[in-house]
């Protein structure tokens, strides 16, 4: 089971360096996925506008991919998600169609 501050805490990571850069997060995904990049990842440091952290962090990298894979799915932050859960209707389509 994910640990969920370190999960919160890889996504929190992500929005900030993939804000503007939904390719960017599906290859990261992707890289992290590979056998041969499956190694725990190390937070240094963190900044934004006005703030810089320093400290240091190691996570599992399949808590990455775990944080990766819910924004990807995350409708507020990818506007091209499509939701899974969501049901399906098929409407039948009358533009066509005339009176008889």
């Amino acid at each position: 089971m994910l640990d969920p501050i370190l999960l919160r805490t890889a996504d929190r990571n992500l929005r900030r360096k993939f804000s503007a850069d939904i390719a960017g997060l599906i290859v990261y995904a992707d890289a992290l996925a590979s056998s041969e990049k499956a190694t725990p990842v190390t937070i240094t440091n963190s900044g934004v506008e006005g703030a810089t952290a320093s400290g240091q962090i190691t996570m599992p990298a399949y808590v990455w991919l775990a944080a990766a894979e819910n924004l990807l799915g995350d409708q507020s932050f990818n506007v091209n998600a499509v939701k899974s859960n969501a049901p399906r209707m098929i409407m039948p389509d009358y533009t066509n169609a005339s009176a008889v």
